[in-house]
């Protein structure tokens, strides 16, 4: 099989996509499949699409793939869905590219039911129920994994980290999380790009960013309308309780089968970050489906299907 994606990994801080495509990528180099990233080549059997616009690591858009479809017929078309306008409050005009991506999909990957949901009730998508599914994301287990032994000793450590600078990923919230923590047995860190706090540290990746969330004690996160955050995942598989905005969107699936408190506004926040405190070890996790394993699975598992029909598949209508 030859799979060529839109997107070619790179191993940096980059988002939650570029961290499944490095993670997908080296598990199907493993299992015998030729990956490649330019639409030049013959014989491709699926084109993955990561994002059908031409963008700084992603040098295939959505007219090429028609070229290629229409020279190649036989080739597949799988769409993995991990963002839309939404989060920018509608301003980015994603959404119709993505629907018209939809249009010559053989199979659309979306990343949560939450953004599922939303194209297929908000923007009246209704001809995707038939042709897609739902895969929720997982991070590699070889750098996040919680600590051995972990103690609520001296200053209690919250953390959050984002890539972004986008406003809907909790800055106001953060930075009155930073005045308030000053005058308590509390330290706030933000790992990133830009913020107004105190102590922002980074941006890290891979062992680098799990060996700081493992310092830590409790996550947050005020990010909205996520689609599958993969910090949040990142975070719960290095062992951290979690306390996440209600309008989180997505995030809502991941956390709600692990240990984790939501919270309306900053007053809440903060009156359920002493609850974990009080009640630490009472948070357990699931670590097992967190891991980019079982993801990765599920996503060859659609990929043998629509390579080869006769292929029976493992996971049938399994939201992870």
């Amino acid at each position: 099989m030859k799979v060529c994606f839109t997107m070619k990994p790179q191993k940096a801080a980059f988002g939650g996509g570029n961290q499944f495509a490095l993670n997908f990528v080296d598990f199907l180099e493993k299992k015998k499949v030729k990956v490649v990233y330019d639409l030049g080549e013959s014989n491709i059997d699926i084109i993955f699409i990561m994002d059908p616009r031409i963008l700084k690591y992603n040098h295939i858009d959505l007219s090429q793939i028609k070229k290629y479809k229409q020279k190649y017929p036989k080739t597949k078309i799988i769409h993995r869905v991990n963002d839309c306008d939404k989060p920018r409050g509608d301003t980015n005009n994603l959404d119709s590219i993505l629907i018209e991506t939809f249009k010559i999909s053989d199979l659309i990957i979306f990343v949560s039911q939450w953004t599922k949901n939303y194209f297929i009730n908000e923007k009246n998508c209704k001809f995707v129920e038939n042709k897609s599914t739902v895969i929720n994301n997982g991070c590699n287990f070889n750098y996040f994994y919680p600590p051995t032994k972990k103690n609520l000793k001296g200053k209690i450590k919250i953390i959050t980290h984002h890539w972004s600078s986008n406003s809907n990923k909790g800055k106001d919230i953060y930075e009155q999380l930073n005045q308030w923590v000053k005058d308590k047995n509390y330290e706030f860190i933000y790992i990133g790009r830009e913020s107004n706090v105190d102590h922002k540290i980074g941006p890290f990746f891979g062992l680098e960013l799990a060996n700081q969330l493992r310092k830590a004690h409790i996550y947050v996160t005020a990010s909205q309308f996520e689609n599958c955050p993969m910090h949040v995942i990142e975070a719960l598989a290095c062992g951290l309780p979690l306390c996440y905005s209600n309008n989180i969107g997505g995030g809502v699936e991941i956390a709600n089968k692990h240990g984790s408190e939501s919270f309306d506004n900053f007053e809440e926040l903060t009156q359920k970050i002493e609850k974990i405190t009080n009640n630490y070890n009472n948070y357990p996790m699931n670590y097992k489906l967190l891991n980019s394993d079982l993801s990765n699975e599920k996503y060859y598992d659609e990929l043998l299907y629509i390579f080869d029909n006769n292929h029976k598949k493992l996971f049938v209508n399994d939201v992870s």
